[in-house]
């Protein structure tokens, strides 16, 4: 590029929106070679944000419907994905011991 024509977007999940909007921008002032490639990209960051959200949605689905997840829940700092996956490991009574003890050496 030259001196001056620079874009700078911070690094970060939450400035990706900012880097979105400036390649989609016809105005902005990014090398032209560049545009069609970062188009792509910026269409599958829009596409895997749409499977993680489904992937969140069906987590959360799935600790609201198992009473274990749904108690291990009330544990501050424990989410649906936690609790999930210590509700699939419950049968394992280690899994409450361990559980026990980070509640306690926490000092919940």
């Amino acid at each position: 590029t030259q001196a001056g024509q620079d874009q700078v977007v911070p690094q970060g999940r939450s400035n990706a929106s900012k880097l979105v909007a400036l390649v989609e921008d016809p105005a902005s002032k990014l090398p032209a070679d560049a545009v069609p490639i970062l188009k792509v990209l910026a269409a599958t960051l829009a596409q895997l944000n749409e499977e993680i959200a489904g992937l969140d949605a069906e987590i959360s689905r799935r600790a609201k419907e198992n009473d274990v997840a749904r108690r291990l829940m009330t544990v501050p700092g424990i989410g649906p994905l936690i609790a999930t996956a210590m509700a699939v490991l419950a049968r394992c009574q280690w899994i409450y011991l361990w559980l026990f003890f980070c509640i306690v050496f926490r000092g919940a």
